[in-house]
């Protein structure tokens, strides 16, 4: 039997859209559990007496918020025509269903993921963007979500082995398929996804830190270097953290870019690199020449290279 754990006692804050929104839980003084009301849907949400993200996080932006708020929005739009001040915005959303509705949001936040992601990728490549955003640069540690950074997501592990993103980004894509998500494909070519760090101790809610994985070279460099000795990277993460030179080409980098980025930082080529991961009878002929590994140091003075991998 697990041992009881001690409640929160002060209410607690939770900043959405980089501190833009800030949602405080209220106490209940009887039961000593923390609720909050989504900003988004007006519900109430209950966090247990730990004040805990987990179902404010997945909750918010969610399937279930969404139909809430529109809801909610589509009766205010239907009062304000039976009054008379609707405009047309009012009219559009009365004869639009939630299906339809819905779907052109999850379309527009797939295509966001992706498009951001090729933001991200210039950035760490310090290469020229040909379409850079006019309104806001990519952060040095930026959410794959929205390119910001002080978003907060987190990779969920489910008893089955399925995972799932819960984050606290306005931009968060709450249908992301993750298995599909983090694979390259044309249609989609990012496969930026959220990625658990091995080397980090666990968060309170049990679960591992969470990076991202065009961030998680920057990551290993500033929260794991000791003095100037990098890190050695675990294999399994290693994996996890490549991407293709097919990818990079979809995103708009140019090969002669990555080579001359993957010499500067020392970092073999795939094939290469999967010789050592498999051994010396791995026939040539089934290796794959598009797997890099990401090491973005120009944010640091260190410029060390992560250049091993952990047995």
């Amino acid at each position: 039997m697990p041992p009881p754990v001690d409640p929160v006692t002060s209410p607690v804050t939770f900043p959405f859209e980089n501190g833009a929104i800030r949602l405080i839980t209220v106490i209940d003084p009887v039961s000593g559990r923390h609720s909050v009301v989504c900003d988004l849907c007006d519900q109430s949400i209950s966090l247990g007496i730990r004040a805990a993200s987990k179902p404010l996080f997945n909750h918010r932006g969610a399937d279930p918020c969404q139909r809430t708020a529109f809801k909610r929005d589509k009766k205010a739009s239907k009062e304000r025509i039976l009054a008379g001040t609707g405009s047309p915005e009012d009219e559009k959303l009365v004869n639009t269903s939630f299906k339809s509705y819905s779907t052109v949001s999850l379309l527009v936040l797939n295509k966001m993921c992706n498009h951001v992601g090729a933001h991200i990728l210039h950035s760490l490549r310090s290469t020229n963007d040909p379409k850079p955003c006019s309104k806001q640069a990519v952060g040095e540690n930026p959410c794959g979500f929205c390119g910001l950074e002080g978003c907060l997501t987190q990779l969920q592990e489910k008893k089955k082995g399925s995972l799932s993103v819960a984050s606290n980004c306005p931009y968060h894509y709450a249908a992301m398929n993750y298995k599909a998500a983090a694979k390259f494909s044309k249609a989609v070519p990012c496969s930026n996804v959220p990625v658990h760090c091995p080397l980090c101790s666990t968060s309170v809610s049990g679960q591992p830190q969470t990076i991202w994985k065009y961030n998680a070279m920057y990551h290993l460099i500033h929260e794991h270097s000791i003095g100037d000795t990098s890190p050695p990277i675990p294999g399994q993460l290693l994996v996890q953290i490549f991407i293709t030179k097919e990818e990079e080409r979809a995103l708009g980098i140019q090969e002669q870019v990555t080579a001359s980025w993957r010499r500067q930082n020392n970092i073999p080529d795939s094939d290469g690199f999967e010789v050592y991961l498999q051994g010396p009878q791995v026939d040539k002929r089934t290796r794959s020449d598009t797997v890099s590994t990401v090491n973005s140091d120009k944010h640091d003075s260190k410029r060390n290279k992560l250049g091993y991998i952990q047995e």
